[in-house]
């Protein structure tokens, strides 16, 4: 008779405990995009004393010209539908980095504030961490610096560029000739004169174009608020008024003398042209 064979079941093997979660490590400070910030906006070139008088001149002419019917409000925009976000990252544990105490010292003629220091800290320990994704931090680091180093130069030229103008248009407003009561009336002439000589073009698209060339010009040298030549303008039109007044009828000023020549008496005795027999 042939033996029996018995077959054992296993037996299940007891549940393994599962491993303890490390301790997760301190997350490190990445360093702020630093070429996202950048220094304020320097202080631009305030407008000449003759783009002061154009200003105000279109003011007045504004304010007495009649009100315009304000035009109906037009249907609002469709708004954007926000975008559907996707599924979150896992995310990933940074490195834990020893700390390091950085040593450095700013050049001569330099300062270094708590905030900057901050900013450089955070950098390095970026860098140090992941060095392809951190040596970005420290190129925006040094571009902020140099931006707002060129920021404060140009602040600085445009600041006593605008206080040199400042000094001149004084000089016009205290000028004998240009300013005092008859302040309005000169620059009126000298504005005149600007407008009849600035161009000889007849094509409108030409004449603009030598327009906004010498508004550039006034605006760059400041010439719009030096005294010389506001008075070389306002001499200009001085002289284009004189024979106006005459062609009109009107008598030439007297400058208190006949001019010398033979018929110049003569002329002035008769105005109106011809001379008696």
């Amino acid at each position: 008779m042939a033996d029996e064979i018995k077959t054992e079941e296993p037996a299940t093997p007891a549940a393994t405990p599962s491993p303890a979660p490390a301790a997760a490590a301190p997350p490190v400070e990445a360093a702020a995009p630093a070429a996202a910030e950048s220094a304020a906006a320097p202080e631009t070139i305030a407008p000449t004393l003759l783009e002061q008088f154009d200003a105000e001149a279109k003011e007045k002419e504004a304010a007495s010209a009649p009100p315009v019917e304000a035009k109906k409000p037009g249907e609002e925009a469709p708004k954007e539908e926000a975008p559907k976000e996707g599924a979150p990252e896992a995310p990933v544990d940074p490195k834990p980095l020893e700390p390091i105490a950085y040593e450095f010292t700013p050049g001569e003629g330099f300062t270094l504030s708590d905030e900057r220091r901050g900013e450089a800290i955070a950098a390095f320990d970026a860098f140090r961490a992941d060095p392809v994704k951190g040596a970005q931090g420290l190129m925006d680091l040094h571009q902020k610096a140099v931006t707002e180093a060129v920021n404060t130069v140009r602040a600085d030229q445009v600041a006593v560029f605008n206080e040199t103008m400042r000094g001149w248009e004084n000089e016009v407003r205290s000028d004998p000739e240009l300013g005092g009561s008859g302040f309005e009336t000169a620059m009126r002439a000298v504005a005149e004169a600007r407008d009849a000589f600035v161009t000889t073009a007849r094509d409108p698209k030409i004449a603009a174009m030598h327009r906004e060339q010498f508004e550039h010009f006034l605006r760059v040298t400041g010439a719009g608020s030096h005294p010389a030549f506001l008075r070389m303008l306002h001499n200009v039109g001085g002289r284009m008024i004189e024979p106006k007044e005459y062609i009109d009828g009107g008598v030439p000023k007297s400058v208190g003398r006949k001019p010398s020549g033979k018929g110049g008496g003569d002329f002035y005795e008769h105005p109106r042209g011809g001379t008696e027999d």
